[in-house]
């Protein structure tokens, strides 16, 4: 093991000697820091070739119960050692941040370390017995449960579709790229051809790929057959958020209603003291009269003069009476005119907050439109600099990137950095470094886009058909794949020149051969078609002709040469072992100085191995379906979590095949598999498929622990 140096620092790359696997490597470490997330990552690459092994692996610490586990644990096919990220300090959490990370946190680089997983105590010692005699050191067997049932999909929202519709109130129907969507009767959906030509409106029908949407509000015009789709907010919640400011608005309106009728308040006050006025006038009157009398007192002669004067008294007294009445009336006018001054005001109010609203929304609407563009200009789709007329205005700037695409294809596009904007009407500059499709294009549509990520490694091309590849036509490169259908065969192309070679097998089947044993020293000789190289840990099966007679049996396939046969860890196998013809023998090589051949399914004192099936028939039809096998010794009563093998003689073409160790005596039992489930057809894959079951006894069914669909995800 090797401590990785690491400190705070939120960029840092440096390389790195290890010993990994018994072999000197040399990595090249790349650390970043996440502020917004807040956690760290990770990435490793080859400094021979420049090529990126791991990229974006986030640091955390995994614990299993008592011992902490190996981060990069899936990319163990690697070969470049396992990392464990140990927590030394007292600090709670397990990612570290910009301040723990070397000293609460140190990374840990190892070994690659083998993984076997055990459902019972006896399974996980019998698999620790053969790892260790295949001379496995770097082992952990963990103990766990059956896999739970696999849970649905997620929900399928976002699609593309190449319907031609055009941009319009009213039911829209489209259909779909993506089947089994997940739109709702009822649902708001947004279809859209880009930022500024789209669609909103319930959805009224969604089954298979077709898509119905009734359309209530629009954005742009024209007719397109590029659309994408989304769930859109419903506009109730806009109408909700516009009621809201709709208050505030009246609320403000109450407080200008209120500052006007205080100026009438102030109007009437002012009305009241002219009417005082008017009262002081009266009075004077009162004493022009008071002397009036006194002068008919003194002039009694006078009187009828005087009372004449009386008359012309009272006449202007009433002219003054008169003059009241007009005022009074004056001020019932002013009242009312200040009435209508308060209603303007209210209006001018309420005018101001509909004028400030609408600055707003043509504000933002405005923004929204400086950050797109388009331009007529003829450009041919490709790299380098290209120039475009556009709009003036917009919110462009050297160094930001931008997505050009094709108004009539959007797939056609050019992404590339802004080199300069300026004019009017403008001219663009863009350095293009990625293009899509190609062409020369007048309709283009200019977004601002984020940064491209780097391109990822071409990885091999899997091809298949029904025979092995032939040579005529020419197909794949190197490292490509190649699938024989017919048998699960895999290919692939290695080597220079380049050329098919055979790999490996995915249905799970063990080469079988029929066996012929002689010579002094025991040799069984087992010729397999296609012949076999002798691999590190390899599998083989014959049928034996004869029981082994010696504690030092030798086995020879293909004239690969004679090696010799022990079991249980390299220890002499016992006369019998091999129990006799017909009987149904599995060898592993163990390469190694000397190399040796580990039987298996020994017969004698074998530690309660897996029984392997001398023969298998039927009990019925179809015949692959309901199968009947036969051992040696025979098979006469089941015990729970016994292990039962045999090797098919077809695939199963029904999800229940039953399966019996001993036609007659032992009950047949429905095969299931991942917990009891049924069987997929074809998860026995064919004849030569070993298969391994496992007695359950709570319900009486044998559990299928390595069936074919699973090689296949």
């Amino acid at each position: 093991m090797q401590i990785i140096p690491l400190d705070c620092s939120p960029n840092q790359s440096f390389q790195v000697a290890l010993s990994v696997n018994g072999v000197n490597i040399t990595l090249n470490f790349f650390f970043r820091y996440n502020e917004i997330a807040g956690y760290w990552t990770m990435r490793v690459s080859d400094p021979n070739t420049g090529s990126t092994l791991l990229d974006a692996i986030p640091l955390v610490t995994i614990t299993d119960d008592l011992y902490v586990r190996n981060f990069i644990e899936q990319y163990d096919y690697l070969k470049i050692g396992s990392a464990y990220l140990v927590k030394v300090g007292t600090v709670g959490g397990d990612f570290p941040d910009d301040t723990n990370l070397g000293k609460d946190f140190v990374l840990v680089w190892s070994d690659n370390v083998n993984y076997v997983t055990a459902q019972t105590v006896d399974q996980a010692v019998s698999f620790l017995d053969s790892l260790t005699a295949g001379g496995i050191k770097a082992t952990i067997i963990q103990l766990v449960g059956k896999d739970g049932i696999l849970g649905r999909d997620g929900d399928q929202y976002k699609s593309e579709s190449y319907s031609t519709v055009s941009i319009g109130l009213g039911s829209k129907s489209f259909v779909a790229l993506e089947t089994n969507l997940a739109y709702q009767v009822g649902s708001v959906v947004r279809a859209y051809n880009d930022p500024t030509h789209y669609m909103e409106g319930t959805c009224t029908f969604c089954s298979g790929a077709g898509l119905t949407i009734n359309v209530t509000r629009i954005v742009g015009s024209g007719t397109f057959s590029s659309w994408y789709f989304s769930i859109a907010a419903d506009i109730s919640d806009v109408l909700a958020i516009q009621a809201a400011c709709d208050a505030d608005k009246v609320a403000c309106d109450a407080d200008v209603i209120q500052t006007g009728a205080d100026r009438v308040q102030t109007g009437l006050d002012r009305v009241a003291t002219g009417q005082d006025r008017t009262q002081t006038g009266l009075d004077r009157t009162a004493t022009g009269q008071d002397k009036i009398a006194t002068a008919a007192d003194r002039v009694q002669t006078g009187l009828d003069r005087t009372a004449t004067g009386q008359d012309k008294i009272a006449t202007a007294a009433d002219r003054v009476q008169t003059g009241l009445d007009r005022a009074q009336t004056g001020s019932d006018k002013t009242g009312t005119g200040n009435d209508k001054i308060g209603t303007g005001n209210d209006k001018i109010a309420c005018d101001a907050d509909v004028v400030t609203t609408n600055a707003a929304k043509i504000a933002a609407q405005n923004y929204a439109l400086a950050l797109s563009a388009t331009s007529v200009t003829s450009n041919v789709i490709g790299l380098g600099s290209k120039t475009f007329a556009t709009q003036s205005g917009k919110q462009f700037t050297a160094g930001q990137y931008l997505i050009i695409s094709s108004q009539a294809n959007p797939t056609n596009y050019m992404f590339g950095q802004i080199t300069s904007y300026s004019g009017s009407p403008a001219s663009l500059v863009v350095n293009v470094l990625a293009v899509g499709g190609s062409g020369t294009k007048t309709d283009w549509n200019i977004n601002l886009s984020g940064i491209q990520g780097v391109i990822g490694v071409t990885g091999s091309i899997w091809y298949y058909g029904s025979g092995a590849p032939a040579g005529s036509p020419v197909i794949g490169l190197v490292n490509d794949l190649y699938l024989n259908v017919s048998n699960a065969d895999l290919y692939q192309k290695l080597g220079s020149p380049a050329a098919w070679s055979l790999i490996g097998n995915i249905s799970g089947r063990i080469p079988v051969g029929a066996a012929t044993t002689s010579g002094s020293p025991e040799t069984i000789v087992v010729t397999y078609s296609p012949a076999i190289t002798l691999t590190d840990k390899m599998i083989v099966n014959f049928v034996a002709d004869a029981a082994n007679t010696t504690t030092t049996p030798y086995f020879n396939p293909n004239s690969q040469g004679a090696i010799i046969i022990k079991k249980q860890g390299n220890k002499a196998v016992s006369v019998g072992d091999i129990p006799g013809a017909g009987a149904g023998v599995f060898l592993q090589y163990v390469a190694g100085s000397p190399a040796h051949w580990e039987l298996l399914n020994p017969a004698v004192s074998s530690g309660g191995g897996i029984l392997v099936a001398t023969s298998v028939g039927n009990t019925g039809s179809p015949a692959t379906d309901n199968i009947a096998a036969t051992y040696a010794p025979a098979i006469t009563s089941l015990t729970d979590k016994q292990l039962l093998a045999f090797i098919a003689t077809g695939a199963n073409v029904t999800t229940n095949p039953s399966f019996t160790p001993n036609s007659g005596v032992i009950t047949p039992y429905t095969i299931k598999t991942r917990g009891g489930q049924p069987l997929v057809a074809g998860d026995i894959f064919g004849a030569g498929m070993l298969c391994i079951l496992c007695y359950i006894q709570s319900d009486n069914h044998y559990e299928l622990t390595n069936p074919a669909a699973a090689l296949y995800g």
